[in-house]
Order: C-alpha cells, then structure tokens, then sequence
C-alpha cells in the first residue's frame, strides 16, 4: 500500500514540477520600428543587445494590443522611425509573437531632467563617487 502511495506522490511530483514543452519565453524589446509589413502582419525592429545593433521579426496577431499613450491605435500607426516597447512571446529570436507594442517617445533624447546631484558634500571628485560632480545647470521648474 505504501508503495502505491509513494508512487503516486511521486508521478505527482513528477508530473506537476516539469515545465510544459509547449511553454514560451518572455522577451522585452526597447527599439525602433524598421519596418512594418501589414499584408504578413509582421513587424521588425532594431534594438541594441550587447552594444550591437539586432533586427528582429515579430508577428502582430489579431489580439495583440498597440497602444500609445495608454490608448488603443491601429497597427497602421506603425511606422518606420517610432520608438517602440514590445512585450512578446516565443522559444527564441526566430519565433515570436507580439503580446503589446507600445509607442513611446523617442529613445535617448533628453527630456530636460538630469540625473546629476545638484551639489557634494564632498569636495568633489574624491572619495568613492570620484565621477559625481555638481551639476552646473539649474533644475527646471515647473
């Protein structure tokens, strides 16, 4: 009886604790839109992975969401140039299947807020921050 008892907890185990072959990988991809292919609904896009330019295709499904702004907008809103987030499901790089695009506003541009410290307590470039150095500008103001 116990036998049986011990086999079944462990088909159990077994059977519960390995992953689903079928199961997806999670990407995020911060890029630009190369192109956008709207008869095959696939979208490509260039992003940098280890300071390397990539291109990637991604297939835009019927339910998959693009937003801008937190607002609904059509795929034809994509448009080569746009700086876009891409939330999207696949095994690897050759197979993945866009979940969200997001439009954003575009990558690296300042937007007038500067992550630099407005002043030192120490003086400045010595200690373990020798790059913090005051900032000479003045924080803008609402």
């Amino acid at each position: 009886m116990t036998r049986r008892l011990f086999a079944a907890a462990f088909l159990a185990l077994f059977v519960l604790g390995v992953t689903p072959s079928w199961a997806h990988d999670e990407f995020r991809f911060v890029g630009t839109v190369v192109k956008m292919d709207n008869q095959k609904s696939r979208l490509s896009m260039k992003f940098k992975e280890n300071s390397k330019d990539v291109t990637v295709e991604i297939a835009i499904l019927a339910d998959t969401a693009i937003t801008r702004d937190k607002k609904k907008v059509a795929k034809s809103e994509l448009k080569p140039g746009l700086s876009v987030v891409v939330d999207a499901l696949g095994h690897d790089y050759s197979d993945l299947e866009a979940v969200e695009v997001r439009i954003v506003p575009p990558l690296g541009k300042s937007r007038g807020v500067s992550l630099a410290p407005i002043s030192c307590d120490v003086p400045c470039g010595t200690g373990p921050w020798p790059a913090l150095r005051p900032w000479p500008g003045t924080w803008p103001r609402p």
